[in-house]
């Protein structure tokens, strides 16, 4: 009597490892052309499954994300893999391995450390102006896709205390801008007009009892003629201040020219002065 002895072999697999190939001149190509590969294989998972796109419903800054994962994805950093197969004829083939898991623990101690940063920034101000600035420059979206990148990478990953991290650090700077009023005073009625409507344009509060006093005092104004045509140059002095404190003090220069008529150089003048703000505003908001 014969006795059928059936082994069952149970391979297991680490679904968490991502392998790419690359084919190459010589051997570090072949290995940067591999870790590529994995590199899209990852961008594909975030572009496709990140919430962020799902929030935006504005155009541009669909883009906008879009445009993040796309820079983003590709500089991931791969310290550790594996070469699983190399061959040489030609052409250098390689294909390589790397672990998800280790890989995601990589980013997620980057994204701690950053969190811990940005905590320490905000701990070290009073003023919700720069906080709010502070919180600006960040670009929260950009922290969202680190921590989708780390969940993409290893869906096993606990997120839960990041996302919450994020999600109060969004809270904040809403409510900080919220909070922010802005009162412009200047010594022309003209360019408190362009501050104003600047204001207007950013969504920015604009109140004669604001907690932020933009002042801009205009200089006198040095007209010229010469060859037909109009000159005028000046200066602006530029200061935003919260409860006494200047947080910024700017001297800009202005220049205007026109061959219109004299009454048309400060219209010139205001534009370049608008042009200004408008960089100055961004810069710190």
């Amino acid at each position: 009597m014969f006795k059928t002895i059936v082994v069952l072999i149970i391979l297991t697999i680490d679904i968490f490892a991502y392998q790419g190939v690359g084919y190459g001149k010589n051997r570090q190509e072949a290995i940067n052309l591999a870790l590529s590969d994995i590199a899209s294989q990852i961008s594909i998972l975030v572009d496709s499954s990140t919430t962020i796109n799902k929030r935006a419903t504005n155009s541009d800054y669909t883009k906008e994300v879009q445009s993040m994962i796309h820079t983003k994805i590709p500089k991931i950093s791969f310290q550790n893999y594996y070469i699983v197969e190399e061959r040489q004829d030609k052409n250098y083939f390689v294909i390589l391995e790397v672990d998800g898991k280790a890989l995601a623990s990589t980013y997620a101690k980057k994204l701690d450390r950053e969190l811990k940063s940005i905590s320490q920034q905000l701990n070290a101000y009073s003023s919700k102006f720069k906080k709010y600035s502070i919180l600006k420059k960040v670009q929260i979206e950009r922290l969202f896709l680190s921590m989708e990148l780390i969940c993409a990478i290893d869906s096993t990953y606990d997120i839960d205390s990041f996302k919450s991290q994020i999600e109060e650090l969004t809270q904040k700077r809403d409510n900080y801008i919220k909070s922010l009023s802005f009162q412009v005073v200047s010594n022309n009625q003209q360019v408190k007009e362009v501050a104003e409507e600047l204001l207007n344009s950013m969504g920015l509060v604009g109140s004669p009892n604001g907690n932020i006093e933009f002042s801009i005092n205009l200089g006198k104004i040095i007209k010229q003629k010469f060859d037909g045509q109009y000159t005028g140059k000046t200066y602006a002095t530029v200061k935003i201040v919260e409860n006494g404190k200047t947080i910024l003090s700017r001297r800009v220069k202005l220049f205007g020219q026109t061959y219109i008529s004299q009454e048309y150089l400060m219209d010139r003048i205001l534009k370049k002065l608008e042009k200004k703000l408008n960089e100055i505003l961004k810069e710190i908001l």
